[in-house]
């Protein structure tokens, strides 16, 4: 997902994420980052009830990505719910409108993970980390608000 600096601003690091933090690379397109695909799947049995194979979705779309050459730059969020994974833009939406899933910021999250991807001429690098899970809805949609802001512009940028 390709999201502005002030969407990937607000997942930030957890206190002790550095300790939790697995880093992968790999060149021409040839990554093995089974430990990250390994940790996301303890994840989600550690806390999803149900539905913990939602997280195929993305990891599937990923490895697709990789093996088509076409995995971008960018940032993919992992929200474990006690009822399944979420991908970023749910996870994002969730906390936009978060009055309408509970009156506390992040609650419904028992765990939110980010993982950055980097690609530059086929060479790859990817980072897991622990996010924290506390965020003002309102920052959220400021956020967004931004970004489509963004997307406009470059749209008109495109067509002119």
């Amino acid at each position: 997902m390709e999201s502005t600096n002030e969407i990937k601003d607000l997942f930030r690091p957890t206190f002790d994420a550095v300790r939790e933090t697995i880093i992968e690379e790999g060149y021409h397109w040839d990554i093995n980052w089974s430990s990250i695909q390994s940790k996301l799947i303890y994840l989600a049995g550690r806390y999803c009830d149900r539905f913990a194979s939602d997280l195929n979705i993305d990891i599937f779309a990923i490895i697709r990505h990789i093996e088509q050459r076409t995995l971008q730059s960018g940032m993919h969020l992992f929200g474990f719910r006690e009822d399944g994974v979420d991908h970023s833009s749910l996870v994002i939406n969730r906390y936009c409108r978060q009055h309408e899933y509970s009156n506390q910021y992040g609650a419904q999250y028992r765990s939110l993970w980010r993982l950055d991807v980097e690609v530059l001429d086929g060479d790859i690098s990817m980072k897991l980390y622990p996010v924290d899970r506390i965020i003002a809805p309102w920052r959220v949609k400021q956020a967004m608000e931004k970004e489509t802001e963004a997307n406009e512009e470059n749209h008109e940028k495109t067509v002119d």
